[in-house]
């Protein structure tokens, strides 16, 4: 049996939700089939689950064996689990065995049962549950890393430049963990427009999303939602007009804030890293502040679009 991977199972699995507290145990109902080997798919679709612990269940019938099992960290070999069960007739039923879930994910174990002269091994994979009502935002450059005032906001605006046609493209980052999607900010002929696209990867529910366009980092004293409605806004996809929406402003910050459902097992991880540009960009929004708007529009800018 050496390089293959021998498995029969049957998985008890309870319903759960991300509100349901701990998650139960997978248990494992294994027999040998001899010469049966696991594609990747069947691992996927049978080895693969959210739940934190597992169990391991095998019938030996009427034979009495000594049973031992082992759990290992792959790729790596530390020893999870291990333990002697000594002599075993009838239905063996295992400990319940935490398995985390690394900070790199996906947790990927090997486990093998021995029952006498008989070893079964077979992997186990360890995925994140789905997760319900978290946040997204547009990756940038922290509100913590604009301003003293942000400390502990791990939210991030998009900087952009109104003096001249781009486009900006940044990672939609959800839970600050997760690159979910991107961001598009493009700036054409006197408009910005801002577009919303999440990857389909993350098989999300989209809850709600709201586009804050900042042409005033000092008019925002926290990202409390009292605040936040005060500023100009937009719908992805739309544009909007920066001489009379936007006051004609040098620097416009984008915070996207979307409330979303999704799957983050297929998601890249998202690194922090500030962009010196955009800082550049959020330092000369600062030094404009007290100057006066000559040949910009008069009055504050409209507060939706």
């Amino acid at each position: 049996m050496t390089g293959r991977w021998v498995v029969r199972l049957v998985c008890t699995l309870g319903l759960l939700c991300c509100a349901a507290g701990p998650a139960s145990a997978v248990t494992l109902d294994v027999s040998a089939i001899e010469g049966a080997a696991l594609s990747d798919t069947y691992i996927q679709e049978h080895l693969t689950f959210a739940q934190e612990y597992l169990s391991v269940r095998y019938d030996l019938g009427i034979r009495e064996e000594r049973v031992t099992l082992s759990v290992l960290s792959d790729p790596d070999a530390t020893v999870v689990f291990r333990k002697d069960y000594g002599v075993v007739s009838g239905v063996f039923i295992s400990d319940e065995i935490y398995l985390s879930y690394p900070a790199q994910g996906p947790g990927v174990y090997q486990v093998t049962l021995t029952a006498g002269d008989n070893a079964i091994v077979f992997p186990f994979r360890r995925k994140l549950l789905r997760l319900t009502g978290n946040t997204a935002c547009s990756g940038g450059v922290r509100f913590a890393d604009m301003a003293s005032r942000f400390a502990g906001e791990t939210a991030m605006g998009t900087a952009v430049s109104l003096q001249r046609d781009n486009t900006v493209s940044v990672p939609l980052v959800a839970s600050g963990m997760y690159v979910a999607g991107q961001v598009h900010v493009s700036v054409r002929e006197g408009s910005l427009t801002v577009t919303c696209a999440v990857d389909g990867k993350a098989a999300a529910s989209v809850r709600d999303t709201h586009i804050y366009l900042l042409t005033d980092l000092g008019e925002l004293a926290d990202l409390s939602e009292r605040f936040l409605r005060l500023l100009p806004s937009c719908e992805s996809g739309y544009p909007v007009d920066i001489a009379s929406r936007l006051n004609g402003a040098d620097v416009v910050i984008v915070y996207v804030k979307m409330e979303l459902d999704y799957d983050p097992n297929a998601l890249e991880r998202f690194v922090y890293r500030p962009d010196s540009i955009q800082m550049d960009w959020i330092r000369q929004m600062e030094n404009n502040r007290d100057l006066p708007a000559v040949g910009r529009p008069g009055g504050r800018a409209e507060r939706r679009c």
